[in-house]
Order: C-alpha cells, then sequence, then structure tokens
C-alpha cells in the first residue's frame, strides 16, 4: 500500500500534501480529480479537488491549468495546508477563494488544514466560514 506521504507534486511540500490526500481519500474515498499546486492569478493554491468528475480518482500535476483543468463553471473544494493553523493559513484560504470566484468556479467548500491548531485559530476559522481538518500522524496512514 501507498502512505499518504509521498514525493511532492508539482513543487508542493510533502507534509502539506500528505494531510491533505489523508483527507482525500479517508473522507472523499479518493473521489475527484485532486489538482496539486493550482495556480489562480499567479498564486499558487495548495490543492483544488474538482467534483464534478466524481468517477474519476486522480492526481494531477498544475501543470497548464487553464488548458487541462479549467475551473470556471466547476464545482471545486479549495484545499490550503500549514503544520499549524495561524492566521496566514486562514488569510490565504479567504482569498484564494475570493480569486476562484473571480475566475468563475462554483466553490463548493474551503478547507484548510493543519497538524495541530489552538482553540482560538480554530474558532476564527470556523466564524469565517472556513472548514478546519486537523489531522495527525499521516506519514504512517496506508492508503485504502
Amino acid at each position: 500500500m501507498d502512505y499518504y506521504l509521498k514525493e511532492p507534486i508539482s513543487n508542493g511540500n510533502p507534509r502539506e500534501q500528505a494531510l491533505i490526500r489523508k483527507w482525500w481519500h479517508e473522507k472523499m474515498g479518493a473521489k475527484g480529480t485532486l489538482v496539486w499546486e493550482y495556480c489562480l492569478e499567479d498564486r499558487y493554491l495548495d490543492a483544488v479537488l474538482f467534483l464534478n468528475n466524481a468517477n474519476s480518482s486522480m492526481e494531477a500535476p498544475g501543470k497548464n491549468v487553464a488548458v487541462l483543468h479549467p475551473i470556471k463553471d466547476e464545482t471545486v473544494v479549495l484545499c490550503e495546508a500549514k503544520e499549524n493553523l495561524n492566521p496566514e493559513l486562514i488569510g490565504q484560504a479567504i482569498v484564494y477563494k475570493q480569486l476562484a470566484l473571480h475566475a468563475g468556479a462554483i466553490v463548493a467548500e474551503v478547507i484548510i488544514f493543519s497538524e495541530r491548531a489552538s482553540e482560538s485559530m480554530y474558532r476564527v476559522a470556523k466564524e469565517l466560514g472556513l472548514t478546519t481538518e486537523v489531522l495527525s500522524n499521516v506519514s504512517m496512514c496506508a492508503a485504502q
């Protein structure tokens, strides 16, 4: 079995990608197309999950996304991860949501992932409408 912690895709952070990959497998059943390091207006989201293609189960690098994975009129989940849930991560997620909306995406959810979160940062993220996933032990969990 493969582990969630793998070589980075599209120059992403392998630990951050493992957090997102764990959620994608365990909560989403690895459904849809997960595009890593998705570029929107010269900013890179850690990942965008395309939900309209729920019959597929694919990870893709964020190369040539305008042609290969256009976001306009697509239902997506935006994913951003850091080791710690902090104001910077919350701010990034809010900015990326607005950029995706400006690009014509149908944003189903914005999820921020971390290995640790203080109670106050968790509360603030929730109050701002962000879904927060605090995950741990990603390197020891086998993909199902």
